[in-house]
């Protein structure tokens, strides 16, 4: 039996280990090494681009309501080119 782990984050054709993005990302260690990692660290971003989304556009003199629905907006658009990567990815990889 092998005692290798196997990485199945999304970067793991560029040689970053699951460590590095349970680090980076803040998620939960017991993700590293199994497929959820993904889902996580998506969620994890997704989270972080609404807010970053949101805070720019109430700067930009938008509505709350008005911010709100751009900022969405914006985290969808993210979440669906990360899924979109995360499929190739696996595809490549053989994983799924």
């Amino acid at each position: 039996m092998s005692t290798e782990k196997r990485n199945y984050n999304v970067m793991s054709l560029q040689g970053v280990d699951d460590m590095e993005i349970v680090r980076q990302f803040g998620l939960t260690p017991e993700s590293a090494y199994t497929p959820s990692i993904n889902e996580e660290a998506i969620t994890a971003v997704e989270n972080n681009n609404l807010s970053a989304s949101m805070e720019d556009a109430l700067k930009k003199g938008l509505t709350i309501q008005e911010a709100s629905k751009v900022a969405k907006a914006d985290a969808r658009s993210g979440r669906k080119q990360a899924e979109d990567m995360l499929r190739k990815v696996q595809k490549k990889r053989g994983y799924k």
